[in-house]
């Protein structure tokens, strides 16, 4: 389930980044392996390549940090169980390059 996304950055070469993020493996029948993992080697791939991003935030506990602070508060304004008036078409982003809501 997507719960929520964050930008971290600005694409500058679409190419450049589709051909590093295909190249962080994705690691089967290893249950301590988790999709955080992935996204933590993808970020670490971006920053490495130093091609496919302008403007960018890699620094993960910075990322994983606002996430997490980020989904706790979607989830204390109930957006997740059914209730209040969201619409099921949006997915609540954080922009951490301006450091603020852009859709709640």
């Amino acid at each position: 389930m997507l719960l929520a996304r964050v930008r971290i950055g600005k694409a500058v070469d679409g190419a450049q980044l589709a051909e590093t993020l295909a190249e962080v493996p994705l690691v089967q029948d290893n249950p301590a392996w988790t999709c955080r993992i992935w996204v933590r080697d993808a970020i670490a791939a971006l920053e490495a390549d130093r091609k496919s991003l302008g403007t960018r935030v890699t620094d993960w506990q910075r990322i994983e940090q606002t996430s997490n602070i980020y989904i706790a508060q979607k989830r204390q304004q109930r957006r997740y169980d059914g209730s209040g008036t969201w619409r099921a078409s949006t997915v609540p982003t954080y922009d951490l390059l301006e450091e603020k809501e852009v859709i709640p």
